[in-house]
């Protein structure tokens, strides 16, 4: 599920918008083809994304009202120009209509698309991290007293079932990861087992 919030870009309600960037997985900041001033407030739009939305979020830059009928003398703001600050901030860039129906689809698509992209991404490094969670796992293991190699290997085994199971979710497995390691020097000490979802693993 997708969810649109269509904010306005008037100062007065600039603390306003900022509160939904934090949480904002794409952003869309717009101007007008037909005013200046909308296209030169677009760097200082620009700025506010960088500081307060979270660094991976999908940005679109578009130039609206660009009309079938529009010709050079009702554009201020030409297709290059808007290209070039595009590539400067290294975003997408489309002019587009409401009116004539050009390129709003696209302006979607690509930013649902770039949003999925960064949630893959997200997960490829979550899955890194935990490889190398189990890895320190490994070498701890290695370094136990040779009664103990097999509570630990126990262990490792029943992290990896914890987290073929589909039904949890990556945070949530990351999250129990990092309890069942912070328990690990306690094992390593003191026990031979440990309770991991309430059953004890020898």
């Amino acid at each position: 599920m997708v969810q649109i919030w269509d904010t306005p870009g008037q100062e007065r309600l600039h603390n306003t918008v900022l509160n939904y960037f934090d949480k904002a997985q794409g952003i869309i900041l717009t101007y007008a083809v037909n005013d200046r001033k909308s296209f030169e407030s677009i760097p200082e739009w620009m700025a506010e994304v960088r500081k307060s939305a979270s660094s991976d979020v999908a940005v679109v830059l578009v130039g609206t009202k660009a009309d079938s009928g529009l010709d050079d003398e009702g554009r201020s703001v030409s297709f290059l120009e808007g290209k070039m600050l595009a590539e400067k901030y290294g975003v997408q860039f489309f002019e587009a209509s409401a009116k004539d129906n050009i390129n709003v689809d696209k302006i979607f698509y690509t930013l649902a698309k770039e949003i999925k992209e960064a949630m893959v991404q997200k997960e490829i490094e979550r899955e890194e991290r935990n490889e190398e969670e189990f890895e320190k796992i490994r070498k701890m293991t290695n370094l136990l007293e040779p009664k103990k190699r097999g509570c630990f290997k126990a262990i490792i085994e029943a992290i990896k079932s914890l987290f073929k199971k589909k039904k949890n979710k990556s945070a949530k497995k990351e999250k129990k990861l990092k309890e069942i390691c912070a328990s690990m020097q306690v094992i390593k000490s003191k026990a031979s087992y440990v309770l991991i979802d309430n059953k004890r693993i020898h």
